[in-house]
């Protein structure tokens, strides 16, 4: 079976969990900096200390929020709908459509399958139309699929 994820569940979740304590670490250094900074400051070096603590958080807090949002929580939704019941269908594509829409926090193409509308997150997966498919369907989002 093919899968969104585009390899097992165990690798995926490898995956995840690695970005997520590469993000930890990243805060716990910006900490570890700051407290650097709090220790080594002086009279004389106050305005250069206060310059790398702020470009220091600034930098953590950029590179974090844009891994997070950009990267885990995508990753982390997709990896969340194999823990939900599945149901099989198994059906003739109809027709798939080229244009993505949103569905359920997903970038989705819309496929017909057997006069039902089911949702196929997009970059994932390609259906042939007119071929005959078992799929893995979590809330009308096609996860599996197999011929």
């Amino acid at each position: 079976m093919n899968n969104i994820l585009k390899k097992s569940t165990k690798a995926f979740a490898r995956e995840l969990k690695k970005e997520f304590v590469l993000c930890i670490s990243i805060l716990i250094a910006t900490i570890l900096v700051n407290a650097i900074v709090v220790v080594l400051r002086t009279d004389e070096n106050h305005y250069i200390m206060l310059i790398i603590n702020i470009i220091t958080d600034i930098f953590a807090g950029v590179f974090v929020l844009a891994k997070v949002t950009g990267s885990f929580l995508p990753k982390h939704r997709k990896y969340k709908l194999f823990s939900k019941k599945t149901q099989t269908l198994v059906g003739k594509i109809d027709s798939v459509s080229g244009e993505t829409l949103r569905y359920m926090h997903f970038d989705c193409h819309e496929v017909r399958v057997d006069n039902r509308v089911l949702f196929l997150p997009a970059d994932t997966l390609e259906l042939k139309v007119g071929c005959k498919y078992k799929m893995s369907i979590v809330s009308n989002i096609i996860i599996e699929v197999a011929e």
